[in-house]
């Protein structure tokens, strides 16, 4: 459970993108992948160039926020789909990668989309990339923190100011641990449960007819489904001088499980291959994802989205399971 005090910060500037994502110019080659080689070493362009494979591959890439890169600096050159091109274009002659991504997208926006002929070049795709189904459960997030119109960044400064203090509001604790007590409530409510589980529903009763479009579309491509990572982990929020816990790790863990199920039940009868982005980032001991608290300076951040870091652990992820495929 994550403890968080007064002077522990929790959002970190985003991390610079690892420089071993992947290199495809190791493992057997006799002349690329190895150092200590003298012939690598005067290896031309020329040479490394008619290594590639003499092939084009198409892309398109189908999703939500988290696919059109959202909160990044260059989403044109840091989002998860781009990493991939870039590294699968060291193996092949061109990559070129179609982007439909829309923010908010559910899976009911994403057929609509498909419908209505948003994704023309489908029909050339050699790889189908698609991360759908956050935004049917996770678009309710805003419900759930915004419940009773609470001020939170008012509320925040108040106890903050308590913390180093200033004893002058000493119902400052009381008025947190009421917060706290009205979200884990509103959580559990008839109410917000069938929220959920409308979306839910919903996302079960997409996916095959979403796949079953990709397939008439484009019979030959490949379908790469990622997996939906749990955007509060760890945010169990306990405070000084606050009784109640916050457990947004809990909840967030609890309804990314169900998204995932979903999409692992499904995947023998779409055909389609899961990126399990989930595993990924849980097992993640960096700063990822955007969401967090730092009380130093009065903030709480639910943006659930990746940043430049996380999108490099997921191009990762998708260059993991490419490799059986594309990269001899």
């Amino acid at each position: 459970m994550l403890f968080i005090f007064c002077m522990v910060i929790l959002v970190f500037a985003s991390c610079d993108l690892l420089n071993d994502v992947y290199d495809f110019y190791t493992s057997d080659n006799p002349v690329i992948g190895n150092n200590n080689s003298t012939t690598a070493e005067v290896v031309s362009e020329e040479s490394k160039a008619s290594l590639k494979i003499d092939k084009d591959l198409k892309i398109v890439a189908l999703g939500d926020s988290i696919t059109r890169g959202y909160g990044l600096g260059n989403p044109e050159k840091e989002r998860f789909t781009a990493l991939v091109a870039e590294q699968l274009e060291k193996i092949y002659n061109h990559v070129e990668v179609t982007n439909y991504a829309v923010d908010g997208m559910t899976s009911s926006g994403l057929l609509d989309l498909l419908e209505s002929g948003g994704a023309e070049k489908l029909k050339e795709a050699d790889i189908v990339m698609l991360c759908i189904g956050a935004n049917n459960v996770l678009q309710y997030a805003a419900d759930l923190f915004l419940h009773d119109n609470t001020d939170i960044q008012k509320l925040l400064e108040a106890y903050g100011s308590f913390l180093l203090g200033d004893r002058s509001n000493t119902d400052a604790p009381q008025a947190v641990k009421a917060y706290f007590e009205k979200v884990t409530a509103y959580a559990s409510s008839p109410e917000f449960t069938i929220k959920l589980e409308d979306g839910l529903a919903k996302l079960r009763e997409d996916i095959p007819v979403i796949i079953s479009f990709i397939r008439k579309e484009n019979p030959s491509a490949k379908i790469y489904f990622a997996n939906v990572y749990s955007p509060y982990k760890g945010m169990n929020i306990t405070l000084p001088y606050v009784e109640t816990i916050l457990p947004l790790g809990d909840l967030s863990d609890q309804n990314v499980e169900k998204i995932n199920k979903i999409i692992d039940d499904l995947k023998d009868a779409g055909g389609y291959t899961v990126v399990d982005v989930y595993t990924r980032f849980k097992n993640s001991r960096e700063k990822i994802i955007n969401a967090g608290l730092d009380l130093s300076t009065m903030n709480i951040n639910f943006d659930p989205h990746p940043n430049k870091r996380g999108h490099a652990l997921i191009a990762d992820e998708y260059i993991s399971v490419l490799t059986e495929d594309y990269i001899p």
